[in-house]
């Protein structure tokens, strides 16, 4: 949803677009809200290419925030392995795509942070989280959490046994990350897993510690959508 306006977007992985829709409070509350137009892409089309509205191709889009100020939006690419920019248009003109970054596995959720100035992104075929800065230049994401490649449950744990392991290590384990969302003060980052007995788990910035919030099958299977409250005291 845009932070300043009653308009939200939303990716149309199917035809590999994305789109406005704009909405409005009735007079009992409810929403009443109408697709208004197509932001960029081309219906049906798959591709990688940058440019101006109908221009820009997406592959298989996924997730979409805005920035802070709502001016830009960004997105993940579930087959092309991208997070793409958008430079969203003043009313009546068309928007502007960029790669932001590109060489993931498969990117499916994202947040971004408090401060606007990273994106965390699941790559759930690399079973690691990935951090991407918004002022960067096109290039590669960095792990922060997670081991490319490997598939596990493992909290930062020390490979010798005993006490949490340090950033750096790299020997926490994911299993197929899909969802994402930070926590409101910028401490974590809640990362929901698709596997047999699906969990939550947390990623802390400052240390770079995983660890483990909810799971053991209670929460079905696919932990497909996550979302932190405004208080930070509950996870939807």
């Amino acid at each position: 949803v845009h932070p300043q306006a009653d308009e939200l977007l939303v990716t149309d992985r199917g035809n590999n677009l994305v789109r406005s829709v704009a909405f409005t409070m009735d007079s009992e509350g409810g929403v009443v809200a109408s697709v208004t137009s197509t932001v960029a892409g081309a219906a049906g089309v798959a591709g990688s290419a940058d440019g101006t509205g109908v221009v820009a191709r997406f592959d298989s889009p996924h997730s979409i925030v805005y920035s802070l100020d709502g001016s830009t939006a960004y997105l993940t690419e579930a087959s092309g392995g991208r997070v793409r920019k958008i430079h969203l248009g003043r009313e009546g003109s068309a928007a502007a795509v960029s790669t932001l970054a590109h060489g993931m596995s498969q990117p499916l959720g994202m947040a971004l942070s408090v401060d606007g100035a990273t994106l965390y992104v699941a790559d759930r075929g690399d079973h690691a989280l990935k951090a991407v800065a918004v002022a960067g230049e096109s290039g590669a994401a960095s792990v922060v959490a997670g081991t490319p490649t490997f598939s596990g449950f493992l909290d930062s744990l020390h490979p010798f046994g005993g006490g949490l392991q340090p950033r750096g290590a790299k020997v926490e384990m994911f299993v197929r990350p899909w969802s994402v969302s930070a926590s409101p003060d910028g401490r974590l980052v809640y990362i929901g897993e698709q596997r047999e007995e699906d969990r939550v788990r947390a990623y802390d910035v400052a240390s770079g510690r995983v660890f483990s919030l909810e799971g053991h099958g209670s929460v079905g299977r696919g932990v497909w959508g996550l979302v932190a409250g405004s208080d930070g005291r509950a996870l939807y």
